[in-house]
């Protein structure tokens, strides 16, 4: 992770990752960039044919400002108008009639730089494009109907998520789903990429100061740490619509899946963080307007506190000389909007309109075109490098002029939809969860860890434990159960720890911790029977006198074995009869069983599961438990 950044302007030659901040205002979709004035065209100089510091032609207009496609009723208005180096409407040239103009829609950020790409594309002398600005979204559906040959949305991630008639990926490389795709995905090369910018974490500069910034950037695990202890603010864009959200939501995944080698527990990590949004559907653009309204950095950390965007919308607020000034961090896992060139299939496959795509993704990666880019707070694709290490500090609007290589946006449009399907529709709740720990003497039993070493289950679960005291968020209550018959007339369990909220305390420390210490002290009777169906049985009945509305109440069972050897042995038909006279459908107990190695009675653990809208897992690697536990409260949330 970048530690420092680069301080562009201080005589040193531009660097390839250094982003030039120009000193006018950013130009808005609705306002073309003001050109400095130029001579009139040379006698015989054809209007079209503009110097090259004028205004961008080429483009239609509605409304005397951008070329609207009116989508509701599909009509163009202003086909014979376009935009002359002066800034006035005139006719269209001699010989363009029925010219026909590649239709895009784009995303509103960068719609200035379409037009001025567009008005500047090798060999053009008539209007080539035609622009609507891109809704959130519209990714998925915009162009079905036939009235648009193309878009530029803000993430090619957008378009993994997209229903709608697999489109080209432009010019630079055809799209090609991988076997996994459904055939109406959107994918899209990243060669056809047109600028970038990178997600960056938008706080206010003293509240960034507590992550050690500006001399370091803060990671995920740092700032979603902070969230969930209460000292950040934290909101996100719906990942569904808001690409800020979704790259986001990616790259945090991405992180937390560095901190563990278990893709369950860094799941829930990930999780963990998205329960703890003040926003998980905040607008960054009106979170943006919001800070313009303040002037007091306490009160916008408070009231707004962070949240990922655009690094380009946090220089586009930075130009406006806000009241409150933003830092930009950095975090791990940085993934970059990519603003790719799609084509519809029809347009696509158009020679016509293939070959203006082709020039105008050429215009945009062209060195020429650099500095304008930069000048939009955007950086060039042409300037992408494999590294990049920040030797002085960040630059002093809050932005850096370096930053480390991006890393890959996920091809996988199911790992993408589902990751993001999953984030969108998860609920804060309150759980209470009294887990049911097999400690007879089948645990004892040597197996081999991941590295080939001989050890034993109840070792694994010691260390598997101690992780799964972590997936818990602060709204749980949790107990633990021991159970196993080391003796005759015994009770079928022992209570290891009392039910009770995690961050209260227990015996002088936090219950979490009495729960991580029980698991690294956990050991198995040398010679116990394994009372599993008792010991569901009273779990369920003493859950289900604690349920209570608004908080999901419910049973983990983790076994190696099955009902056998104790006084409290029963028929499973038995066992099924009396829990279902103790089941209550208005006030449910789920249990989520997990057979834990080969010698797990699966069976009668669905049968369980089943009974009581709980599910089952297998976890034939005893390593794998961990991961077990995660994917149990994974499932246990998704159905509520």
């Amino acid at each position: 992770m970048a530690q420092e950044g680069e301080q562009y302007g201080q005589g040193d030659p531009p660097s390839p990752f250094v982003q030039e901040w120009p000193e006018r205002p950013l130009v808005s979709a609705a306002q073309p960039p003001e050109a400095p004035s130029s001579p009139e065209p040379a006698p015989g100089e054809p209007a079209h044919r503009r110097p090259a510091d004028r205004l961008p032609r080429g483009i239609r207009h509605i409304a005397g400002a951008l070329a609207l496609v009116l989508l509701g009723a599909g009509i163009y208005f202003g086909i014979d108008r376009w935009i002359i180096g002066d800034g006035q409407q005139s006719a269209a040239p001699t010989g363009c009639a029925g010219q026909r103009l590649l239709r895009l829609a784009v995303a509103p950020e960068v719609v200035p730089l379409v037009e001025w790409a567009a008005s500047d594309v090798d060999g053009a002398t008539c209007p080539t494009v035609a622009i609507t600005p891109l809704e959130p979204g519209q990714t998925g559906s915009i162009l079905t109907g036939g009235k648009l040959d193309g878009m530029v949305p803000a993430s090619s991630a957008l378009l993994r998520l997209a229903p709608s008639p697999q489109a080209s990926a432009g010019p630079s490389a055809a799209s090609a789903a991988p076997a996994s795709a459904s055939p109406d995905v959107l994918l899209v090369d990243k060669a056809a990429s047109l600028v970038r910018s990178p997600i960056v974490v938008a706080v206010p500069k003293p509240a960034a100061g507590a992550f050690g910034w500006p001399q370091r950037q803060a990671g995920w695990a740092e700032l979603a740490t902070a969230t969930v202890g209460g000292k950040l603010r934290f909101s996100m864009g719906n990942p569904m619509r808001d690409a800020a959200g979704l790259l986001a939501m990616l790259s945090v995944h991405a992180a937390m899946g560095k901190t563990t080698p278990d893709q369950g527990i860094a799941q829930m990590r990930a999780l963990t963080l998205r329960s703890r949004l003040a926003d998980a559907s905040a607008d960054p653009a009106v979170l943006l307007q919001r800070l313009e309204s303040l002037s007091d950095p306490a009160a916008a950390a408070k009231d707004i506190g962070a949240f990922p965007v655009t690094e380009q919308a946090v220089w586009a607020y930075q130009t406006k000389k806000p009241g409150i000034s933003l830092a930009a961090i950095y975090p791990d896992g940085l993934m970059e909007a990519d603003y790719p060139l799609v084509l519809a299939p029809a347009a696509a496959s158009d020679r016509h309109f293939k070959d203006l795509a082709t020039r105008l993704v050429e215009r945009f990666h062209s060195g020429s075109f650099a500095a304008t880019v930069r000048e939009h707070g955007f950086r060039p694709v042409s300037d992408t490098m494999p590294t990049a290490t920040p030797t002085n500090p960040p630059l002093a609007d809050g932005l850096l002029a370096r930053y480390p290589a991006a890393a890959a946006t996920p091809s996988d449009p199911i790992l993408v939809t589902s990751r993001a399907a999953q984030w969108a529709r998860y609920e804060r709740k309150e759980f209470q969860v009294l887990i049911l720990l097999d400690a007879s003497a089948s645990m004892n039993d040597q197996v081999r860890d991941r590295s080939g070493s001989l050890t034993t289950k109840a070792a694994l679960l010691r260390t598997a434990g101690v992780q799964a005291a972590e997936l818990f968020g602060l709204d749980t209550s949790v107990g633990v159960w021991l159970f196993a018959t080391p003796a005759p007339n015994i009770p079928p369990y022992v209570e290891a720890v009392s039910l009770g909220p995690l961050d209260a305390p227990l015996r002088g420390i936090p219950r979490r911790e009495a729960v991580r210490r029980m698991a690294q002290s956990y050991t198995a009777y040398e010679k116990a029977g394994t009372p599993l169906y008792e010991t569901v049985l009273r779990g369920v009945d003493a859950m289900r006198k604690l349920s209570k509305p608004g908080t999901v109440t419910m049973v983990v069972a983790l076994t190696d074995g099955r009902d056998q050897d104790t006084a409290f042995a029963m028929p499973r038909t038995e066992f099924l009869s009396r829990l279902s006279t103790i089941r209550d459908p208005q006030r449910p107990v789920p249990v989520f069983c997990i057979g834990y190695g080969a010698d797990a009675d699966m069976a009668a653990l669905n049968e369980i599961s089943r009974a009581t809208g709980g599910r089952a897992a297998a976890s034939n690697d005893p390593a794998d438990l961990a991961s077990a536990m995660a994917q149990i409260f994974l499932a246990a949330h998704a159905a509520q």
